[in-house]
């Protein structure tokens, strides 16, 4: 299976076939290239073009010839212009974008840290491309724009949500005696399960019966006192499920947020 790439040149410099460094066809440091100027090399089925923008660009590219093109370029009055580059810098800056912005995402909110051990940095760097891919395609399928800094907030909310089911009553206290204690600060809008959550796989969720009673969920954004003894087989919340209160089904089915 053949393998096609064009590649950007780091340093103005190219590694020949036989593993040498050539020097670069088009040296801006000694101030001989002309804005738009290209030159090119080929062997072996490769070939290493150098144009002159801004600054030298050197690509390398196993598939393009040597033709040349013409793109559109604002120049430094803010009008743009026709000018000449190689076919392959065409190409190369009309493909990088993926790349670039994969980049751009994985360096606003990243993970990756300092270690000394090596494949940490592999780790947490396939969780950063593993987040910025499925955000894209959140994004796409769902025909939003939410921003990344939320949608990674949520996936990590819905993993310890899964994770560790809340716990049933009231919370142990580890102050010492005689220490005043904050007010407990009740929920008013929100469920302890976020709706993305609650509101998916409703064909895994049960209605199970225990001994000990509970808070009901829905009750209790309602402002009514309830203990049922029914709770959800998957997030271990409970809720009313009888006659008269079909707290369960309005748990499930309506999207509170």
């Amino acid at each position: 299976m053949e393998s096609y790439v064009a590649a950007s040149s780091p340093d103005n410099d190219v590694v020949d076939v036989d593993g040498a460094k050539r020097p670069p066809i088009l040296d801006e440091r000694k101030g001989t290239a002309e804005t738009c100027e290209f030159d090119f090399r080929t062997a072996d089925g490769l070939a290493y073009f150098g144009w002159k923008d801004n600054r030298v660009v050197n690509v390398l590219s196993n598939f393009h010839g040597t033709d040349k093109c013409t793109v559109l370029r604002t120049q430094k009055d803010g009008t743009r212009a026709e000018v000449s580059c190689p076919v392959a810098v065409r190409d190369y800056n009309a493909h990088m974008g993926g790349v670039d912005k994969a980049d751009m995402l994985c360096s606003l909110y990243g993970i990756n840290r300092k270690s000394r051990k090596w494949w940490h940095r592999l780790f947490f760097g396939v969780i950063d491309r593993m987040l910025v891919n499925s955000f894209v395609v959140y994004n796409k399928i769902e025909e939003k724009s939410m921003p990344l800094l939320l949608f990674r907030r949520l996936v990590a909310q819905h993993l310890l949500t899964a994770a560790r089911p809340p716990q049933i009553g009231r919370p142990l206290s580890t102050s010492r005696p005689g220490t005043p204690q904050n007010p407990l600060k009740r929920r008013k809008t929100d469920y302890s399960v976020s709706a993305d959550i609650r509101l998916t796989n409703r064909g895994v969720h049960w209605p199970v019966f225990v001994k000990k009673r509970g808070r009901c969920e829905v009750c209790s954004q309602n402002k009514v006192e309830s203990r049922p003894h029914s709770q959800c087989s998957t997030y271990k919340v409970f809720l009313c499920c009888n006659e008269k209160k079909q707290c369960f089904l309005a748990y499930h089915e309506v999207n509170t947020q």
